[in-house]
């Protein structure tokens, strides 16, 4: 009983949560509402599916054919590649041995030894082409071989420096000077003409003479040019105020007022005349050795501002003219020391010019510079540039004759001479020494002798290499005279350099 009782007092048992949905009125709303997708949006869907496979499968198959089209290629080219190796080789065996080999010696399937366009033999029979001249023809002749017509010509792909050997020098251009030898070369040279291993000492000795014989006088006379030409007038009892060379100021004062170089020229050639006049009256005025001091002075003085300004001489500066304050900067620079340390061989526009750090044609480089100098003392010894230099070796000035800058002409020259030129010789004659220097930097120092060039130097000695050179030259072919004047006098005390045994 008391089990029956708790029977009918237990609640009912609690609904499932999904039982609503079992609701046959509920269950049809919520279908009638739902959205269903139609037949077009399932069409549109599959074609959007379908343009998208046929895209992919177009792309994979043009990639397919370019690939199977190069390949192609490539394996035709390995046949021409191998039958121009082969002919190679029979001509260079039919030239040694003077027989022609029948193509049946050529082993069958000799084109079948490359399996791939890539693989190692391919690349030994292309070994041959070294440069971009021999490429271009390569790929003409496979163009030609080939039968087929292109719209465009095959192009070669251009070498760049870095993967170039430069085992042969570079094509020489016309006009242009040879190129410069090598270490090995022109040990070799210096070996045949006999002055090797003893130019390594000759170059240190070169570089003492340049700091003593040609600079430090050199120096001097910049410091005291213009107050010799103040005192030599002052005995004429002119007061004039001469500016320092290398300051670029005016040249000439007198009681503040400045005069023109012109004006200076027209005095100078007044003095002369005056001086002739004296000279023809009295032979004993006291004045005349006055006069010539007081000349000498002002023609030293302005040859010397020629000098510092590169017009002494055209045509052995790359440049028409120079800076006067930069190239007495220079000589005092190079005059420091004994040897030149402060020379540079690759330019000197860093030295100079430390603000813009940067080297720049207006100014010639140290090389260019020193044989300039050295060109200029050969024709003024111990720096006399008050002596015109065609009197100045007397009689003996027609004895193998310097030309600086230009040649003699080609039908009327002497029978031996010396030249220092930039660029290359226009004529070559049978007794000429030509020492041509580059307009480059660094420059090329070529020598020519019995009409051929002998030398051709560049590089951190060639400047001192050239001008031993060119001494040397005139010591053994010329009996040591240079316009009527021995290397080994006392004005020029050159030669010691070459013989230490020697002295000026």
């Amino acid at each position: 009983m008391d089990g029956g009782a708790r029977d009918k007092g237990s609640p009912p048992p609690k609904p499932s949560k999904f039982a609503v949905y079992q609701n046959p009125a509920l269950s049809a709303a919520l279908t009638t509402n739902s959205l269903r997708p139609s037949a077009s949006t399932f069409l549109c869907i599959l074609s959007i599916f379908a343009a998208s496979a046929f895209a992919l499968l177009s792309v994979i198959a043009r990639h397919l054919r370019k690939m199977s089209l190069s390949h192609s290629i490539s394996q035709s080219l390995v046949p021409i590649v191998h039958l121009n190796s082969a002919a190679a080789k029979s001509n260079t065996t039919t030239s040694g041995t003077g027989s022609q080999l029948p193509s049946a010696q050529t082993p069958p399937g000799f084109d079948q030894l490359v399996s791939t366009p890539w693989s190692s033999k391919r690349a030994s029979s292309a070994k041959g082409i070294t440069t971009e001249e021999e490429l271009e023809q390569f790929l003409a002749d496979v163009a030609n071989s080939s039968g087929t017509t292109r719209s465009t010509p095959l192009r070669p792909v251009r070498m760049s420096p870095g993967s170039q050997k430069f085992s042969t020098p570079p094509k020489k251009r016309e006009g242009d000077l040879p190129p410069p030898m090598s270490v090995e070369e022109s040990i070799r040279a210096f070996e045949n003409v006999g002055i090797y291993p003893q130019i390594e000492q000759w170059r240190d000795r070169l570089r003492q003479w340049f700091s003593s014989v040609l600079l430090n006088p050199l120096l001097n006379k910049i410091d005291t040019s213009h107050m010799q030409v103040m005192q030599e007038a002052a005995k004429l009892g002119i007061s004039v105020t001469v500016s320092k060379v290398g300051n670029d100021l005016p040249n000439y004062r007198n009681h503040g007022y400045c005069f023109s170089r012109p004006y200076i020229n027209a005095v100078v050639l007044t003095a002369k005349f005056s001086l002739g006049n004296m000279k023809q009256s009295s032979q004993q005025n006291s004045m005349i050795p006055i006069m010539q001091d007081c000349l000498d002075a002002i023609t030293e003085h302005q040859r010397l501002q020629a000098l510092m300004k590169g017009e002494w001489s055209k045509g052995l500066l790359p440049q028409s003219s120079v800076r006067e304050d930069y190239t007495v900067q220079r000589i005092r620079e190079f005059a420091e020391g004994t040897c030149l340390k402060n020379y540079e061989y690759l330019g000197s526009g860093e030295v100079y010019d430390k603000v813009n750090k940067k080297w720049t044609l207006e100014l010639p480089t140290d090389s260019h510079l020193l044989l300039y100098l050295f060109c200029a003392f050969l024709e003024h010894p111990k720096w006399m540039l008050h002596v015109d230099s065609s009197s100045y070796a007397g009689s003996q000035s027609s004895k193998n004759p310097l030309f600086l800058g230009v040649l003699p002409p080609k039908d009327r020259f002497p029978e031996k001479y010396v030249a220092v030129i930039s660029g290359v010789p226009s004529v070559l004659h049978p007794g000429a020494c030509i020492l041509a220097v580059g307009r480059q930097s660094p420059p090329i120092f070529t020598l020519y002798w019995d009409k051929r060039a002998q030398f051709s130097l560049q590089g951190r000695t060639a400047l001192w290499d050239s001008i031993l050179l060119l001494c040397h030259r005139i010591k053994v072919a010329y009996g040591g005279i240079v316009r009527g004047m021995h290397l080994g006098s006392s004005a020029l005390g050159i030669l010691p350099v070459l013989d230490p045994e020697i002295q000026g």
